[in-house]
């Protein structure tokens, strides 16, 4: 395994839960792999709404923010996250 990601569901939104890459296998691109199957996989699931928190001072927000998760509130220990314009897939 390389790592893994869960999402699940919070106020009809597909919430990021974790993200995470293995050590030694960081910065080669994996963690974006993931998040992208996350956003896949939710949109397929039929979500239009993509939310994420994230620690503050977490290295990983450099990779949402690049992904175009947009920073909606800034909490005293996370930082929340949306992704704009999502369209859930209609494929049956």
């Amino acid at each position: 395994p390389v790592g893994y990601c869960f999402w699940e569901i919070i106020d009809d939104a597909a919430c990021l839960a974790s993200i995470h890459v293995v050590p030694e296998l960081r910065q080669r691109g994996l963690g974006r792999l993931l998040l992208d199957h996350y956003m896949n996989d939710a949109r397929t699931q039929g979500f239009a709404k993509l939310t994420l928190s994230v620690f503050r001072g977490n290295p990983a927000q450099f990779l949402y923010e690049s992904a175009g998760f947009q920073c909606v509130r800034k909490g005293e220990e996370y930082v929340d996250y949306v992704y704009p314009d999502v369209t859930a897939s209609t494929e049956d």
